[in-house]
C-alpha cells in the first residue's frame, strides 16, 4: 500500500503556518550552526598540504590543469580513459584554473562540500523522522513535530563533527568521495519530493532530475552505483510499509539489472588492465574473509572516533582462514547477526532497521570482492547518514521524554566528536606530522615509513629522508616505489652508485612504473651514459609521458646537440604543464645555443618572474652577453653569484665577463683573478676551460708571463683531452698574451 500524507493541510490554517514558521527557524539555525561547526573544526587545515594520492590525482595529474576554460580541455577532463571519476576531476580543474596549486582554494571547496551535506543530512533526517512518525505498528516512544526538527538538527551536527570524516574532508583528494555523496543524497531527495507529487508531469521531472543527480554522484565516485538499492530501501520502509506482494515483484524487477551489474563488476576485476588481484599481495578469497573484521573496526570507530584510534593507513592483518586469525570468524557472526537483527526489527523498529542497513548498503562495493586497498576510513562518510539519521531520532524521542536531557546529551556529544575532529586535524596540518603519525601506528607497514620519506625528500631533506626508505625497505624489499625513491636520495646527495642499484631494482620490480624508468634514466644521465638515460626516459615517456621525463629528454637531447628533438620534448613538457619552468629554462638555453637570444632573454625572464632562481640568472646573463648588454649581464651573474656561492661555473662566467668585457668601465681584473683562481680551485685543475679564463684574468690585469703560463696548461689539457677547437681558440689566446695584449670578446656564444 502507498501511505499518504495525513500532515498535509491547507495553508489556511493558522496551525500549518505556526509549523511552516517552526521548520524556518529550524532550518534557519541549522545551516548557522552547521556553518560555524564546519568553520571552526577545519579552519585550522586550510593550508595543510597536498599528500599521498593527492600527488597522483592532482598535482601530477594534466587533464585537471585548465589555465584557460575551453571546451576541448573539458572534454579531456571528463573522457580521459584514467579519469574514470570525471565530475570530482571538473571541480579539481575547476580549482586549478582559480588557485594554482595554492592549497587554500581546495581545501576550501571541501569544507563547502562537507557543509552542503551536512544540510542534505538535515533534509533527508528531517523528512524521514516525518514519515517514521506516521507509520502504524511501531514499537517505543512516537515523535512529535518539534522532535523531529531538533533530531534532523542533531543528526546534521553529529555527521558534520564526527572526526571519522576528517579523511572524506582535509584529504584533499577524497573530494570525490564527499561530492558523490553531495550527489547521491540530493538525488535521494528530489527522488522523495517528486514521490509526494500526485501530478504525474511535475513528478517525472523531479525524477528526471534525481536521475541527472544520480549520474554526477557516479561521475564523482563509483560507489555511487548502489542509488537505486537505496531508493528501493527507502521506498519498501517509508512509502511501501514493507508490504510483502511489492518487494517481491519490485526485487524481481531490480534482479535483472543488478545481475548484469554483478557480471560487469566480474569482467573489471579479472579482465581489467588496471584492476585485477595481480597487483595485490592478497587475494579474493582473503580479501572477503578480512572485511567482516574491517567492518567491525568502522563500527568501532564510529562508537569510539579518538584520535589516537583513527589512521590514513591502518594496518590489519589479512585473514587466511575462517579461524585465522580466530577474530575473523567472530566478526562475520557478528555482522550476520546484525544484519539479521535489522531485517527482524524493520516492521517495528523501523528507523533503527532502516540505519542498520543503509550502513551496510553502503559498504557492499568497497567491503566485499573489488581488489581494493583493505581498509580506509573515507569509506564510511556515506554509510554513515543511516546512522546520524537514526542517532537523530533517538535524540527526537529522548526530547519528547525529557527535553533537558536531550539537549545536554546531543550538544555533549557534538562538542567530544567536535574536539575530537579538531585534533585529528593536527595531524594533518603538516606531512612530517602526518606521516610520523601513520608509521608509528602502522610500524609493519612499509608504505608507511616509505611515505615518511617521501615527505622530507619533497622538502630536499634527502639525508633524512634515507633512513626512513631503509626501514621501508627492511619491511618489504620488493617495495619498487620505495627502492624509486632511495634512488632519486641517492643521486641528490651524489651517491651515485648507490642511486643506480636501486634504480634499477625498481624497473626490475615494476617495469611498468615510469617514474622508476624515469629515476633510472636521470641516474644514467648523471653517470654520462647518455644512451641509456634516453633510453629509459623514453620507456618512460611511452607509459606516461609526465612533464619531468619529458623535460629531461628534452635537456639530454639538447646536451647531444639534436635541437629538434629538444625542442619536440620540451615543448610537449611545457604544454602538459605551464607551471613547470624547468623545460622553459631548457628551452631558453637551447635558444642561446641556437642564437635566438632574444627569444632566450625572454624565457629566462618569464621564469624568474615566478621563481628567482640563481642558475637562471647566470642564464640569463648568458643571452645578454651575446646581446651585447653587457652591463645587464654582469649584474645578472652577480645576483647568481649571491644566491649560488656553490656552483662554480657562475665564478667563471663572471670571472670570464669581468676579465673579457670589451667595456673598460666594467672591468675587474683583480676580481677576475680571484674568482677564476677560485674555480680553478674547485675543479682540481682540471678544466681547460677554467683554466683559460684565469689565463684571461691575468692577462686584463697586464701580468702576461703567467697569463701565458696558465694559457699553455689549458691548450695542453684540452688536447690531450681531445677537445681539439677549444685548444685552437686557447692557443690563439695564448698569441695575444705573448705580444703583450688581453683578450676582449662582444659575444659569449652559449652558458658556460
Amino acid at each position: 500500500m502507498v501511505l499518504s500524507d495525513p500532515e498535509a493541510r491547507p495553508m489556511t490554517d493558522p496551525t500549518r503556518s505556526g509549523e511552516a514558521w517552526r521548520d524556518r527557524a529550524f532550518l534557519g539555525a541549522t545551516i548557522v550552526c552547521t556553518a560555524v561547526l564546519c568553520a571552526v573544526l577545519y579552519s585550522s587545515v586550510l593550508d595543510a598540504p597536498f599528500t599521498f594520492d593527492d600527488h597522483g590525482a592532482l598535482v601530477d595529474n594534466p587533464s585537471v590543469r585548465w589555465d584557460k576554460i575551453e571546451p576541448q580541455k573539458v572534454i579531456r577532463t571528463l573522457l580521459l580513459p584514467y579519469n574514470r571519476r570525471p565530475v570530482a576531476n571538473l571541480t579539481f580543474a575547476l580549482n586549478y584554473y582559480f588557485h594554482r596549486y595554492e592549497v587554500f582554494g581546495y581545501h576550501a571547496v571541501n569544507v563547502a562540500v562537507h557543509f552542503a551535506n551536512g544540510l542534505l543530512v538535515y533534509a533527508l533526517a528531517l523528512v524521514t523522522l516525518r514519515r517514521f512518525r506516521r507509520l502504524s505498528g511501531q514499537r517505543g516512544p512516537g515523535l512529535s513535530r518539534d522532535a523531529v526538527r531538533v533530531g534532523a538538527f542533531f543528526a546534521s551536527l553529529l555527521f558534520v563533527a564526527h572526526p571519522l570524516q576528517t579523511q572524506s574532508v582535509t584529504y584533499v583528494v577524497q573530494r570525490m568521495n564527499s561530492l558523490a555523496a553531495l550527489f547521491y543524497l540530493s538525488s535521494l531527495l528530489l527522488y522523495i519530493h517528486g514521490r509526494d507529487h500526485t501530478d504525474h508531469r511535475t513528478r517525472v521531472r523531479w525524477f528526471v532530475a534525481a536521475g541527472v543527480s544520480g549520474l554526477l554522484a557516479v561521475g564523482s565516485k563509483q560507489n555511487a552505483i548502489t542509488l537505486p538499492v537505496a531508493i528501493w530501501l527507502y521506498e519498501a520502509f517509508f512509502y511501501r510499509d514493507l508490504d510483502r506482494a511489492w518487494l517481491i515483484r519490485s526485487a524481481m524487477r531490480l534482479g535483472a539489472p543488478l545481475l548484469l551489474g554483478a557480471c560487469a563488476l566480474y569482467y573489471i576485476i579479472v579482465w581489467g588492465p588496471d584492476f585485477g588481484y595481480l597487483r595485490r599481495d592478497f587475494g579474493m578469497g582473503e580479501r572477503l574473509l578480512t572485511q567482516p573484521r574491517v567492518v567491525m573496526l568502522y563500527i568501532g570507530l564510529i562508537a569510539l572516533p579518538l584520535p589516537s584510534r583513527l589512521n590514513l593507513m591502518h594496518d590489519i592483518e589479512t585473514s587466511t582462514s575462517l579461524f585465522s586469525p580466530p577474530t575473523t570468524a567472530i566478526a562475520m557472526f557478528a555482522l550476520l547477526a546484525l544484519v539479521a537483527a535489522g531485517l527482524r526489527l524493520a516492521p517495528q523498529h523501523r528507523l533503527w532497521s532502516f540505519g542498520v542497513l543503509w550502513f551496510f548498503l553502503h559498504l557492499v562495493v568497497e567491503s566485499t570482492i573489488l581488489p581494493l586497498e583493505m581498509v580506509f576510513e573515507h569509506r564510511t562518510y556515506l554509510p554513515l547518514v543511516g546512522v546520524m539519521v537514526a542517532a537523530g531520532g533517538a535524540v527526537g524521542m529522548l526530547r519528547d521524554r525529557t527535553p533537558r536531557v536531550a539537549w545536554t546529551a546531543a550538544m555533549v556529544c557534538v562538542a567530544l566528536l567536535g574536539v575530537g575532529t579538531f585534533l585529528r586535524n593536527q595531524d594533518w596540518q603538516d606531512n612530517f606530522i602526518l606521516w610520523a603519525d601513520i608509521a608509528a601506528k602502522s610500524p609493519q607497514m612499509a608504505r608507511a615509513h616509505g611515505n615518511r620519506g617521501q615527505a622530507y625528500q619533497e622538502r630536499d631533506r634527502y639525508a633524512e629522508a634515507i633512513p626512513f626508505f631503509r626501514d621501508a625497505l627492511a619491511v618489504n624489499p620488493e617495495d619498487s616505489d620505495t627502492h624509486r625513491n632511495l634512488a632519486g636520495a641517492l643521486s641528490n646527495l651524489g651517491d651515485l652508485d648507490g642511486a643506480l642499484v636501486h634504480a634499477r631494482e625498481g624497473v626490475r620490480i615494476n617495469p611498468e612504473d615510469y617514474r622508476a624508468q624515469g629515476v633510472l634514466g636521470s641516474v644514467y644521465y648523471k653517470l654520462g651514459r647518455t644512451e641509456d638515460s634516453i633510453r629509459h626516459n623514453e620507456i618512460s615517456a611511452a607509459i606516461y609521458g609526465d612533464e619531468a621525463t619529458l623535460n629531461n629528454l628534452g635537456k639530454t637531447f639538447g646536451e647531444i646537440n639534436d635541437s629538434e628533438r629538444a625542442f619536440f620534448y620540451l615543448e610537449q613538457a611545457q604544454r602538459l604543464n605551464s607551471e613547470f619552468l624547468a623545460p622553459r629554462v631548457n628551452l631558453g638555453i637551447q635558444k642561446v645555443k641556437l642564437g635566438r637570444l632574444l627569444e632566450a632573454v625572454a624565457d629566462f625572464e618569464f621564469v624568474l618572474a615566478r621563481f628567482d632562481d640563481g642558475e637562471t640568472h647566470a642564464n640569463l646573463s648568458a643571452a645578454l652577453w651575446g646581446l651585447g648588454r653587457h652591463r645587464e649581464a654582469i649584474e645578472h651573474l652577480e645576483i647568481a653569484r649571491d644566491m649560488r656561492q656553490d656552483l662554480l661555473f657562475v665564478a667563471n662566467d663572471l670571472a670570464w665577463m669581468l676579465a673579457t668585457c670589451p667595456d673598460a668601465r666594467l672591468r675587474n681584473p683583480s676580481r677576475a683573478i680571484e674568482l677564476a683562481t677560485e674555480a680553478v680551485r674547485g675543479t682540481n685543475v682540471g678544466d681547460p676551460k677554467t683554466i683559460d679564463t684565469l689565463a684571461a684574468a691575468y692577462a686584463s690585469s697586464a701580468n702576461f708571463d703567467v697569463a701565458v703560463y696558465w694559457a699553455t696548461r689549458a691548450e695542453g689539457l684540452a688536447r690531450q683531452i681531445g677537445q681539439g677547437e677549444i685548444a685552437d681558440d686557447i692557443a690563439n689566446r695564448s698569441e695575444l698574451y705573448r705580444s703583450g695584449r688581453p683578450y676582449l670578446e662582444r659575444v659569449m656564444e652559449s652558458p658556460r
